[in-house]
């Protein structure tokens, strides 16, 4: 197996066992060192084109606290908005153009068209994106920078813009993913609810849900997670600052467990997913369950970010003078960006990516992949694909079956 990537490579037998490797530039952030912060900021996106908000996000609060730059807690917020936007965005990619691999569903590209259509308006509705040239915010974009990252960004929040976004994703959704409305999705509290509404919606969510059913998959690589917890900033420097921080970045651990971090890790607190856990496990189905949930969920979530009613899925703190880290809840799970700044310039610069812990070589997918049938490599083959598939690595992969 060569070219970068993942590389899953499954043996068959009771149980089925996987090797697991990352090929991948884990340490491209090494190259910020000796760039001014503004330099960063613009680089930042074009080096990170998968999740690039999430990882701007994560750059520009991390150096505004290692700079001991204050953040007003409504401009917190309105760059949650942006990365839940985002979340949205990633999880329609997986369900309009790869889950119809499995479910025999035409992919829906255009969908995904009218998609960034709308983040790009739900930035225009939380920014000045107009500013004169001579503001801070009209210097930054001349050095690459958007508007939401400039040094001082304009906020200015329009909901009635906001409200109009929400029901044009709202209306994409009903139309391409839930067959129902979100509303109507998000009111379904017990199994029952939720296998009635698979077994008559339209739908790519519908759709998947049938296939993982029809084909007793429920059940299918249910092997109980490890899923990382609340991370205190002092202690994820620590790790990053100490001199095995090469090594955490690219297999990290966190007190001797490798850690998944993901939809279902996020939403399986709520009583829908409480449901499907209890019947299930955190197998194939209760995978799909929450990424569709997350997804439903979303402008809920986005307006009670405006409202101050949820904490944002970003957050920011020093740790030593000149020394910051950033976590933020991108769509892949938690993102870690530790950053030391010195005169106005990176000294030091290290991220920890969703993908390294969901695809620990010890971590969540072998563990899974000995949770599914390994007498029959058809069988084998379409399930490990369906679950590194739901588990969403943010970058292509090749699986061989033995």
């Amino acid at each position: 197996m060569t070219g970068t990537g993942i590389h899953v490579d499954c043996r068959r037998g009771i149980p089925p066992s996987a090797d697991v490797r990352i090929d991948r530039a884990v340490h491209a952030a090494r190259a910020f060192a000796g760039r001014r912060v503004d330099e960063v900021l613009a680089a930042v996106p074009l080096l990170f084109t998968v999740c690039s908000t999430a990882q701007t996000a994560a750059a520009w609060h991390a150096l505004a606290a290692a700079e001991g730059r204050p953040v007003a807690r409504e401009l917190i917020a309105a760059h949650g908005v942006l990365v839940r936007l985002e979340v949205a965005r990633e999880h329609l990619w997986r369900m309009l153009i790869d889950w119809p691999r499995f479910t025999d569903r035409p992919a829906a590209p255009g969908a995904l068209v009218a998609m960034r259509q709308l983040v790009a308006s739900g930035s225009a509705g939380l920014f000045d994106e107009t500013g004169p040239k001579d503001t801070a915010s009209g210097a930054a974009r001349q050095t690459g920078i958007s508007a939401p990252f400039a040094p001082e960004p304009a906020l200015a929040i329009h909901r009635d813009r906001l409200e109009t976004v929400l029901g044009g994703f709202d209306d994409l959704l009903a139309e391409h993913v839930l067959g129902v409305s979100p509303e109507e999705w998000l009111s379904l509290r017990t199994l029952e609810d939720l296998e009635r509404y698979a077994s008559g919606a339209r739908g790519a969510a519908a759709a998947l849900l049938r296939l993982v059913s029809q084909r007793c998959w429920q059940t299918a690589a249910a092997a109980a997670p490890h899923y990382l917890p609340p991370l205190p900033n002092a202690d994820l420097a620590r790790r990053l600052d100490e001199p095995g921080a090469d090594r955490f970045v690219e297999v990290p651990d966190w007190e001797g467990y490798a850690c998944e971090t993901s939809p279902l890790g996020r939403q399986r607190g709520s009583e829908l997913m409480t449901a499907v856990l209890v019947g299930y496990g955190p197998g194939l189905y209760a995978r799909a369950v929450a990424a569709v949930r997350e997804l439903a969920g979303t402008s809920l979530a986005v307006r009670d970010l405006l409202e101050g009613w949820a904490p944002s899925p970003i957050s920011a703190g020093g740790y030593a003078p000149g020394a910051a880290v950033a976590q933020v809840e991108a769509a892949r799970g938690r993102l870690v960006h530790r950053v030391r700044v010195d005169a106005g310039s990176v000294v030091d610069y290290r991220i920890v990516a969703p993908t390294e812990w969901n695809f620990h070589p010890e971590g969540t997918l072998p563990r899974a992949v000995a949770a599914l049938d390994g007498g029959d490599g058809g069988e084998l083959t379409a399930q490990a694909d369906l679950l590194i598939t739901l588990l969403d690595p943010c970058v292509s992969y090749s699986l061989e079956v033995h």
